[in-house]
């Protein structure tokens, strides 16, 4: 039960923070950037899970680095729209960190209520 509330909680991180950036950086007009992103975990009642991310596929080329000329001064700048590797990447080693550091005795106690209650219900 840690590792899915691990990974729900870091997917819905994920959603929230890529959310932000895009809605700042992109201008697209359809939406389906934004509002076709979802988090799903999946996992049994064993240590393991599994947290899937999904979105439309172009978001990945809009992330990779564009030369552009500029018209004013002729002079070649390399762009990217930051909304894929950045969040991707940091809430992996974010996951990693909370998997190793946040299993205490206070979150195994809560986890454990958590189920008792559930199951005695």
């Amino acid at each position: 039960m840690f590792v899915k509330r691990v990974l729900q909680d870091e997917g819905q991180r994920y959603l929230k923070n890529q959310g932000i950036a895009i809605q700042k950086r992109v201008n697209f007009h359809t939406g389906d950037l934004f509002n076709n992103r979802s988090a799903k975990v999946t996992g049994d009642d064993s240590m393991d899970g599994q947290l899937s991310i999904n979105h439309t596929i172009y978001e990945r080329f809009l992330d990779i680095k564009k030369k552009i000329r500029s018209r004013k001064t002729n002079k070649i700048k390399s762009r990217s729209l930051k909304i894929h590797n950045v969040y991707a990447f940091g809430h992996y080693y974010s996951i990693a960190n909370r998997l190793m550091n946040e299993y205490t005795d206070e979150a195994r106690a809560a986890i454990t209520k958590d189920f008792n209650t559930l199951h005695n219900g």
